[in-house]
């Protein structure tokens, strides 16, 4: 919901939008700093863009939807980062929307 409040220094803002035309649908998202990222959020940062390389590189033909979920699943909990939502995407090109879509051994 926009308001008038104004950022503070070093603040995350989230930008999610997403759109629908006939039956195509889109979604991005980016996020920002208002400043210099602290320490807590470089930590993030770096934890997450580490989980999305292992999860991308763990991407073969043949793959089960299943193990690549938790492929994910697991580099979240070594990590000690909270895996609140089943969804993997990848790049424009490849996306995972949610694995009971595929099916738990649906062949990638």
């Amino acid at each position: 919901m926009p308001t008038d409040r104004i950022p503070k220094e070093s603040e995350i803002i989230r930008f999610d939008f997403g759109g629908r035309y006939g039956m195509w649908t889109s979604d991005f998202a980016r996020t920002y700093s208002t400043g210099k990222p602290n320490d807590i959020q470089r930590r993030a940062y770096r934890d997450l863009k580490e989980i999305q390389e292992e999860t991308i590189n763990a991407i073969k033909p043949g793959i089960l939807a299943e193990h690549l979920f938790y492929v994910c699943k697991n580099a979240y909990e070594r990590r000690k980062r909270p895996f609140l939502c089943p969804i993997l995407v990848m790049d424009s090109a490849l996306k995972f929307m949610n694995i009971p879509c595929f099916g738990r051994v649906t062949k990638l």
